[in-house]
């Protein structure tokens, strides 16, 4: 029986013989195969329907960009694998679009609304700076700024923190 880092293979067991425990104990060590570009949002389908507007979209990306950021990684890391890793935002994944999606679809809440008022409202540059306050207005002109087209990522961090 052949072993890959000390997990049976999965080939040699017939459905019976492959219980909840051997199943976490198998580990997948060919991340060769995987197909990088399926992980982005054109290898898959769509589970849900987004029926979010385009403004609504930008500021939910710009949400999600804010809280899982594209990272630069060092010259010395060698690793292709590793620096796709880190180098790919939110956005080159596709969490905005499923978000949409899960917002659109599944989420069934009575104050729905009121969430889908406040993501059109951050894309203005006076929603921005309801919602948002001092942390939307700049020093140069223009000198108010909408959060997802304007606003800087270190001051959306800094804009996060201060709502929560």
């Amino acid at each position: 029986m052949e072993q890959i880092n000390g997990a049976r293979d999965v080939s040699s067991f017939s459905p019976l013989e492959i219980t909840e425990r051997q199943e976490h104990a198998i580990l997948i060590d060919e991340l060769d195969s995987v197909d990088e570009q399926s992980l982005f949002l054109g290898g898959e389908r769509q589970l849900y329907p987004n029926s979010l507007s385009s403004r609504e979209m930008e500021s939910l990306t710009a949400l999600c960009d804010t809280f899982l950021p594209s990272i630069e990684v060092s010259d010395a890391t060698t690793n292709a694998s590793l620096v796709a890793f880190y180098r790919t935002s939110a956005s080159m994944a596709g969490t905005p679009q499923r978000v949409g999606g899960l917002i659109s679809e599944r989420l069934k809440h009575p104050k729905l609304w009121l969430m889908r008022l406040a993501l059109w409202f951050l894309s203005t540059w006076i929603g921005s700076f309801i919602l948002c306050g001092r942390a939307s207005l700049s020093s140069q002109f223009p000198y108010f700024q909408s959060f997802p087209s304007d606003v800087s990522a270190e001051t959306g961090r800094n804009i996060i923190v201060m709502v929560s």
